[in-house]
């Protein structure tokens, strides 16, 4: 008792004088080049590893207090792209050092191709990182005090891709997409807040999933989750979806949880969805240094929970390579308002769900 009492008294006074502070910052990233058309389809690629494109995000923003800082970037697809936790002056997000368009033309992806940059970010309204992953959102500032700042991305489906490979069925939705981060003083949490608008007086089906990208534990530059990386999760078995050969089970089989709840244990890529989560936690222990990324929410508007990773082959590639298509070593994990991909959720006419 008598320890606790000197250690809250030795940390009051700097506790005491912290703040949240929101300021703005460029932040720059580097992708192989590529040319899209105006409907955000693939015109054209390369494929030489010396054609390079730095792109600069000019409207990014930093949120920050004592322990840790944020970095969001809401002019590409509304995202947290950096957390980092101020007393060990690790990232706990990953972030792709380079990025490569892959599946172009595969039918995997809205827009017949993809491109891996990191972070945690929104997708919808469709599954497979839907329409707005590369798309712009309007940000606004709600509060910004010494105590707490919240700001604000929205983007509106308003997007109708003629040429979408047919699973892809929505349409255009019409919803709106609102994220609220929040980061509040002498606190290492941070709130990601979603609320989806239905602007129609119909029913609407669509899909939502918050898409993490998690390398807890990493040097800030070099983000990266060591093999014995565990995903954390209250789940005793998981639902096989696609793997190559059908190593992590044949489509909607069960399997044991804890057989794949380490990096290393991924004998490749792979998809698979929790069969019922049981409490209201999920996330990612980096077991070299014990530091870890845990999403906490009951789970009632969100409860699917989706695991993705490229397998314990990927580890610290060469992303300069263009041949290794965004492949590295991170751990995805995904809360959606459904239980798997491709099978749509339901919003009445006006409502609001958050």
């Amino acid at each position: 008792m008598i320890r606790a009492f000197l250690f809250t008294l030795l940390l009051t006074p700097l506790f005491t004088k912290a703040q949240v502070v929101l300021r703005d910052t460029a932040l720059a990233w580097q992708h192989h080049d590529f040319v899209l058309n105006e409907d955000h389809s693939m015109m054209a690629y390369t494929t030489r590893d010396d054609e390079i494109t730095e792109v600069m995000f000019s409207t990014a923003k930093v949120i920050e207090n004592e322990l840790i800082k944020l970095v969001v970037v809401p002019e590409y697809g509304g995202r947290v792209i950096s957390f980092v936790y101020k007393p060990t002056g690790h990232e706990y997000l990953y972030q792709a050092e380079c990025g490569s368009p892959y599946g172009i033309g595969d039918g995997n992806f809205y827009y017949n191709w993809l491109m891996v940059y990191g972070g945690i970010f929104p997708t919808f309204t469709e599954p497979e990182h839907g329409k707005a992953w590369l798309l712009p959102f309007d940000f606004t500032v709600e509060e910004e005090t010494s105590e707490r700042v919240r700001i604000r991305m929205v983007h509106t489906d308003e997007t109708d891709f003629s040429e979408a490979p047919g699973q892809f069925n929505n349409g255009m939705t019409n919803i709106t997409c609102q994220v609220d981060v929040t980061v509040d003083q002498n606190s290492a949490a941070w709130d990601f807040d979603v609320t989806l608008i239905n602007n129609n007086s119909t029913n609407q089906n669509y899909e939502y999933w918050t898409c993490t990208t998690l390398s807890p534990g990493s040097e800030i530059g070099e983000t990266g989750s060591p093999l014995s990386s565990k995903i954390i999760a209250p789940v005793n078995d998981y639902r096989a979806a696609w793997s190559p050969g059908s190593w992590i089970g044949d489509y909607g089989s069960l399997g044991d949880f804890s057989s794949i709840d380490e990096l290393e244990e991924w004998d490749d890529m792979g998809i698979a969805y929790a069969d019922e989560i049981s409490g209201n936690y999920w996330g990612v222990i980096n077991q070299e240094n014990q530091e870890g990324i845990i999403r906490i929410s009951e789970n009632v508007e969100t409860p699917g929970l989706k695991l993705w990773t490229w397998g314990r082959n990927n580890v610290n590639n060469d992303l300069f390579d263009f041949s290794n298509g965004g492949a590295d070593n991170y751990i995805e994990l995904w809360a959606g308002t459904s239980l798997e991909f491709f099978s749509d959720a339901f919003l009445s006419g006006n409502e609001t769900k958050t």
